[in-house]
């Protein structure tokens, strides 16, 4: 006999359900409802229903081993279509394969550590506009400053020194793109693009110059035969290894615009709450510090560093597990499965949420505490693979997830090495969309240190 129980949750309003709780603070809403409800918990979202999911054990059913019954095709990503069309994160199936194995020719460890001075060279650049500013002001927006980190980041690499006046374009054209796709993606309602309203017609225009611009860029690559290693060379090069096929012209400035959207305000919004961790707590500035100096002194400012950076790896682990990059994973149900008693009918959007997951108790004692020994190796051996997956995980596990354990902790140990950071004021209200940033940008004061 069939098990057809199904999972508690908050009833809500009798038409609405609980949509206009998830208007207003929907993370707050998904925690406060798995902690009332437990790991499953059905949510009424208007007409439609989803399950929230807090247990490790499902969403490795979800992402991992089951994948093939859970379909990442949800409403959420068909927004995320307008703008990366049929990139390698909005495809699925059989293209999606072709595409994910010919995309990891390029991102394999030994290709993405070359990388590694670009990262050092925008943490210089940083740390330049930062002394500047600090003439001025000794206030500094982070939110900014990391987004132009990481995007100046974003083009050397995928253009060396082949981008030089479209730089200034790619960077504005990308701002426009992530502003309104971040303002469309959490909206229950959007006009459609072709409605020529002010937003969709400065989407429009960013769009069709960004797709002008990588073109061109892709056009004058193949014409000029120059042999980059940089990830549009990477790109251009690699092959599917049972197929022998490569990306065409048009495929290339979908995958680069997906390694614009994917990597560059989730890795922006990291080191900016990263920052933001360090100016609460100031005894890990002094730990970073140390093992910063100790790394750069011994290696020298170079990828080799990395390697005796390894409580600095543990603090950005921390800042993902509280501040994780993608915060909500939907998947549909292709077909009926059941979990720990509880039918998950056909058809049913699941919630897979890094930010609930991160934060259970069961798994993560005091869970709003920041305490980046959580991640000691010994500790890792005693919780589920999947309490903690800021990069997703299964076969579908972020492709960039190399390039950021690279980028991110090389960032913030240069940085940290220079100034000291101080809390203009501590609260910081979340903003969900695509990625997780803040209602309003982060603004730190800074100390320049005596070197």
């Amino acid at each position: 006999m069939k098990n057809n129980r199904i999972p508690p949750g908050p009833s809500g309003h009798w038409l609405l359900g609980s949509l206009k709780e998830y208007k207003n603070n929907i993370l707050e809403f998904f925690l406060d409802s798995a902690d009332e409800y437990g790991d499953l918990v059905k949510i009424r979202l208007g007409p439609r229903s989803a399950y929230l999911v807090r247990n490790a054990s499902l969403v490795e059913r979800v992402l991992k081993t089951k994948s093939k019954i859970y379909s990442k095709n949800t409403p959420g990503l068909k927004r995320v279509k307008e703008a990366l069309k049929n990139g390698l994160l909005t495809t699925w199936g059989d293209e999606w394969k072709r595409q994910r194995r010919i995309s990891q020719q390029a991102f394999r460890k030994n290709k993405i550590e070359a990388f590694a001075t670009d990262f050092l060279t925008s943490a210089e650049k940083t740390r330049q506009v930062w002394s500047l500013k600090l003439k001025e002001s000794n206030t500094v927006d982070i939110t900014e400053s990391m987004m132009r980190n990481t995007l100046q980041s974003a083009v050397t690499t995928m253009f060396s020194d082949s981008v030089g006046n479209e730089t200034k374009e790619i960077i504005g054209d990308f701002g426009v793109l992530n502003e309104v796709a971040n303002l469309r993606i959490p909206r229950v309602f959007n006009w459609p693009l072709w409605f020529p309203t002010i937003e969709n017609i400065r989407y429009s225009r960013a769009n069709k110059n960004l797709h002008s611009i990588l073109g061109t860029l892709i056009k004058k690559r193949r014409e000029s035969g120059d042999k980059f290693e940089d990830l549009l060379g990477l790109l251009m090069n690699a092959k599917d290894e049972e197929t022998g096929s490569s990306f065409t012209d048009e495929e290339l400035r979908y995958q680069l615009l997906t390694v614009l959207m994917g990597g560059v305000d989730t890795s922006a919004n990291t080191l900016a709450f990263a920052f933001h961790q360090l100016a609460k707590y100031p005894e890990e500035v002094e730990k970073l510090r140390k093992e910063a100096n100790d790394a750069f002194d011994e290696k020298g400012v170079s990828f080799e560093a990395l390697e005796k950076l390894d409580y600095t790896k543990m603090f950005v682990n921390e800042v993902f597990r509280l501040f994780p990059p993608v915060p909500i994973f939907g998947r549909v149900a292709l077909e009926e499965d059941e979990w720990s008693g509880f039918k998950i009918p056909k058809g049913m959007l699941l919630i897979t949420s890094p930010f609930v997951v991160q934060r259970n108790p069961e798994y993560w004692p005091d869970p709003e505490h920041f305490n980046p020994e959580r991640h000691l190796p010994a500790l890792w051996k005693k919780r589920p693979t999947f309490s903690f997956f800021p990069y997703s995980g299964g076969p579908r596990i972020c492709i960039g997830m190399g390039y950021a354990q690279i980028q991110l902790p090389l960032t913030i140990a240069y940085l940290v090495r220079y100034f000291d950071f101080y809390p203009v004021n501590e609260e910081i209200k979340l903003r969900p969309s695509i990625t997780l940033g803040t209602e309003k940008p982060i603004h730190l004061r800074l100390v320049k240190r005596k070197m």
